[in-house]
């Protein structure tokens, strides 16, 4: 089973994943190749289940499918009113419908589109042709600390929001707080550390504050450039072991290894499969006791990337914050949560295993 493809949407796509020292894997993730139909689009997502697999199952189902929904209701919704949407319309059919109780995930979904230019043959979502000019954007949504971070001219920018909604976070406490929640040794009600995810329906029993861990995602817009090479998107069992700048080193010390060891163009799949294996070696080599998931999609051909350049200007977030470039975070012990990736909508779900690699070296 292939772990890594090439893309229509995007240069080339990778994943890995490894149980670890977990007793169960309750991770997934979600690659959808054009989207909606459209040549430009691509959704990509990693889900980090705690209490079980049923909520990461269901989003990994389901998600993307209420995203394209959200979008198709109205000719001219914006992409972070649809992605809020889907994602309380998912949070609450595991609540009301299927009852689910015991278990949570979080989630960290990076969807591209291009804006701008002008519909080719129909246009809009639908059309197989996408649309002729603009410009390339990605839209960051989450909850929780599985998180995003890009290679923006061979620097590590997060796209994920800096407290990876952590009730150690001043800010997402006080949320909690003026709910009515308690924060408890840095847990929500002193059970969960996290302060935003899908399903734990004992912390989201509505009152008239809301509830107490929402489903409410941070989203952030990010104007693709040329000196945007790959995004990597991974669950905390990566996360905290190993900063954002390190992951960012070990995937452009792979692809500089791979180009100088063959003769041959190299092949982006070849790539892109071994810094995910690469990345997901390291962490548990570091001593990670969490399930680890790693996607990995490069962009402008550049799964050889080398590319150097500035801030661009349409880098904010919801708020209207300015994405900073990402510092070396604390690195901590982890939790975590199968992998499975999607071909076209509705396409056949895959599952892969990951054999081992050699360990990468520090590279920050």
């Amino acid at each position: 089973m292939p772990s890594a493809e090439i893309s229509k949407s995007v240069e080339v796509v990778g994943w890995a994943e490894e149980q670890g020292r977990r007793d169960e894997m309750e991770d997934g993730f979600v690659f959808v190749d054009c989207f909606g139909d459209d040549v430009q689009s691509a959704y990509l997502a990693v889900y980090d289940g705690h209490g079980g697999r049923e909520t990461v199952d269901f989003l990994a189902a389901n998600l993307h499918e209420k995203l394209l929904a959200e979008m198709r209701k109205a000719k001219e919704v914006s992409v972070p009113d649809a992605l809020t949407a889907a994602f309380k319309d998912a949070d609450e059919t595991l609540r009301d419908q299927l009852k689910v109780n015991q278990s949570g995930a979080t989630a960290c979904v990076v969807f591209q589109t291009r804006e701008g230019g002008r519909a080719s043959g129909g246009g809009g979502t639908s059309s197989e042709e996408g649309r002729v000019g603009g410009h390339r954007v990605l839209y960051c949504a989450h909850v929780g600390d599985t998180r995003a971070v890009l290679c923006h001219g061979g620097v590590a920018v997060r796209l994920t929001c800096r407290s990876d909604h952590k009730a150690s976070d001043l800010l997402e406490a006080r949320r909690v707080t003026e709910r009515g929640g308690k924060v408890v040794n840095e847990r929500v009600e002193g059970m969960l550390a996290i302060t935003r995810a899908f399903g734990d329906a004992q912390l989201k029993t509505p009152n008239t504050s809301g509830d107490f861990v929402s489903n409410e995602p941070s989203i952030k817009r990010w104007e693709l450039g040329e000196t945007d090479a790959f995004v990597i998107i991974a669950c905390d069992g990566l996360w905290d072991v190993m900063s954002d700048e390190t992951a960012v080193d070990l995937v452009l010390s792979a692809v500089e290894q791979l180009s100088i060891s063959l003769a041959v163009k190299i092949d982006g799949r070849d790539v892109a499969d071994i810094a995910c294996r690469m990345l997901v070696e390291e962490a548990l080599a570091r001593g990670t006791t969490d399930n680890v998931t790693v996607l990995i999609a490069f962009f402008n051909g550049q799964s050889s990337a080398s590319a150097s350049g500035s801030m661009p200007e349409h880098a904010m977030d919801r708020d209207g914050e300015e994405a900073r470039l990402a510092p070396h975070p604390h690195q901590g012990a982890g939790r975590g949560g199968n992998a499975t990736a999607t071909g076209p909508l509705g396409g056949p779900v895959k599952e892969t295993a990951v054999p081992g690699v050699e360990r990468g070296k520090e590279g920050a």
